[in-house]
């Protein structure tokens, strides 16, 4: 999955790049807007064996799939894509934060698994890369919910984790089992 780095770096605008720390390989996400103290403003991932691409999908100033649809379900999308190796394994990650209630998640990952489908298909059909069938998607929402116990797939379909802190760190292979 690496040799499609350099061609994400072109394909999206560099606004909605989200840098990592490859020496520490690790990665956060944050929601800058989030500024009241129950409101989740940022995770900090570790533990990525290494971190080729990430993105924020929504940004303001380039919103998900831009004007060409209306506002509505295909607009909706997760806030971050990660694409890194973790255990030998590529992945693809979505990440979706929340500080109030969850009810688009399941919305919000659909959109971005069908922008996935389109990045996929722009590396096979112009780049002759396919990656598909050797990557494996996780879907993850932290939330201001605290868990206590290790983060598992719900009935959604996504991995969990809850937080009681605004800024919090967590470990990736806690999504990959």
């Amino acid at each position: 999955m690496h040799r499609f780095s350099p061609i994400l770096e072109k394909f999206i605008h560099q606004d909605a790049h989200i840098l990592a720390n490859h020496l520490a390989k690790t990665i956060t996400i944050s929601e800058p807007q989030n500024t009241g103290k129950k409101q989740l403003h940022s995770v900090k991932i570790k533990g990525f064996e290494e971190i080729y691409f990430a993105l924020k999908l929504d940004l303001d100033s380039y919103p998900f799939l831009g004007n060409l649809i209306p506002k509505g379900l295909w607009r909706k999308s997760v806030d971050a894509i990660i694409f890194a190796k973790v255990n030998k394994r590529d992945y693809i990650f979505l990440v979706e934060m929340k500080s109030r209630k969850a009810d688009d998640v399941v919305e919000k990952i659909g959109s971005s698994k069908a922008f996935l489908s389109f990045v996929f298909t722009i590396f096979k059909e112009h780049y002759s890369i396919d990656i598909q069938e050797d990557v494996r998607i996780r879907s993850i929402l932290f939330d201001r919910k605290l868990t206590k116990r290790r983060p598992q797939i719900n009935a959604k379909g996504y991995y969990h984790q809850g937080f009681d802190n605004t800024d919090n760190e967590t470990m990736i292979r806690n999504f990959i089992t």
